[in-house]
């Protein structure tokens, strides 16, 4: 199931810098803050690489970031079983683009 079609929908704005913690990509805001990204089913996760790629975008550990989409307490029920368990944050958002 895709989580949301990429270009469409809220358009909040997360920066901060990318992390992995416990094999959770996440995104550290200014006010270090975890936030655990959510993006489209489309976007595939590179173990070897460490890195997560989709619609010509690439994120990896250290890198900065500014991502648009929704802030949520809980990851929605649509998505949840696409977030590796065990990946908590202060807040999840949802990613539209990038």
């Amino acid at each position: 199931m895709r989580t949301s079609r990429w270009g469409e929908g809220d358009t909040a704005l997360l920066e901060g810098t990318v992390a992995l913690e416990n094999g959770c990509l996440t995104v550290i805001d200014d006010a270090d803050q975890v936030i655990v990204p959510v993006f489209p089913t489309d976007f595939s996760w590179d173990d070897e690489a460490g890195e997560l790629s989709g619609f010509g975008h690439t994120f990896s550990a250290g890198d900065s970031v500014s991502l648009v989409g929704g802030y949520h307490q809980r990851p929605p029920s649509s998505s949840a079983e696409h977030i590796p368990s065990g990946c908590e944050g202060d807040q999840y958002f949802m990613v539209y683009s990038a």
